[in-house]
C-alpha cells in the first residue's frame, strides 16, 4: 500500500519586503518554528530546510509566518552548498556571499540562536575573497546559508571543545 507524502513549509513575510520565503522543512520544525512564534520568543529562531541549508529568521521583525502542508509524493533532495543570503529590513534585494569558514558560518548560527546578539548585535563573515562584512542583526529579516557549511563548523567546534576539556591532569597518564 502506497503512502501519502506530506511535505512542510514555512512562510515568512517581513515589513519591507516584496515577496515571501518559503523554505520546506520537516514536521518537527515546522512545530518548532510554531512553538517559537506563538510562544515568548527570542529574536532569532533557527532551522534547517530539506533544501540543505540553515536558515536564521529574526522573529521581531516578522509580519507573519504562514505553515503550510501540501500533500506530495516527491521529496526534495538537498543541494551540497549554498551561497549566504542576508536579507535586511527595507531593502528588497539580499546580501550575498560565499563564506569559506565553517567556523565561523557556524558562529554566526550559534549566536543568533542563543540570543548572544541581543548584547552584541554586530556580527562578522568574512567573503569568498576574504573581505570581512559586518552587519548588525537587529536589521536583519532572514539569513540563509549552506547546511553542511554550519554542520562542518559545529563539528569543528566539538571536537576543539573535546580537546580543551581533555583530561583534568592535562593529559598525563
Amino acid at each position: 500500500m502506497r503512502r501519502n507524502v506530506v511535505r512542510h513549509f514555512v512562510k515568512c513575510m517581513f515589513a519591507g519586503r516584496a515577496e515571501e520565503l518559503t523554505y520546506e522543512v520537516n514536521e518537527e520544525t515546522a512545530d518548532r518554528v510554531q512553538r517559537s512564534v506563538s510562544g515568548t520568543p527570542g529574536d532569532f529562531c533557527c532551522f534547517s530546510t530539506l533544501d540543505g541549508r540553515e536558515v536564521a529568521i529574526n522573529l521581531v521583525r516578522l509580519d507573519y509566518v504562514h505553515f503550510l502542508w501540501d500533500a506530495a509524493l516527491p521529496k526534495l533532495a538537498a543541494v551540497e552548498h549554498w551561497p549566504a543570503s542576508i536579507g535586511f529590513s527595507g531593502r528588497k534585494e539580499a546580501f550575498c556571499c560565499d563564506p569559506p569558514d565553517a567556523e565561523e558560518a557556524f558562529d554566526l548560527f550559534l549566536r543568533l540562536d542563543t540570543e548572544v546578539a541581543d548584547t552584541h548585535p554586530f556580527l562578522t563573515l568574512t567573503d569568498e575573497d576574504g573581505e570581512v562584512v559586518v552587519f548588525d542583526a537587529r536589521h536583519i529579516d532572514a539569513i540563509e546559508m549552506s547546511a553542511a557549511l554550519v554542520a562542518e563548523g559545529a563539528a569543528k567546534f566539538d571536537e576543539e571543545s573535546a580537546k580543551e576539556s581533555g583530561p583534568a591532569d592535562g593529559g598525563r597518564d
